[in-house]
């Protein structure tokens, strides 16, 4: 893999960098593509992980909140709203 400097960083345009406003990534030889691939594969099972929990949360509320509704239509519960 090749070093680089931050001389040599400094000089590459922004369409060198898989993230170009941060500067992050140079894309300048195969072990570099690879790293960026690895970390941005990572970056979205992380993301689809974070969804997955995300819409588990959101499914479970929605049956407390079914349940609660229909626990308070059977008059077991009195449910103000």
């Amino acid at each position: 893999m090749a070093k680089l400097t931050e001389k040599e960083r400094e000089k590459l345009p922004e369409s060198a960098f898989a993230f170009p406003k941060e500067r992050k990534e140079p894309l300048i030889d195969a072990h570099h593509v690879q790293e960026a691939i690895a970390r941005s594969s990572l970056l979205l099972a992380l993301l689809e992980l974070l969804q997955a929990i995300q819409y588990s949360t959101h499914s479970l509320s929605g049956k407390v909140i079914l349940s609660s509704y229909a626990l308070a239509g059977r008059g077991d519960i009195d449910l103000e709203i």
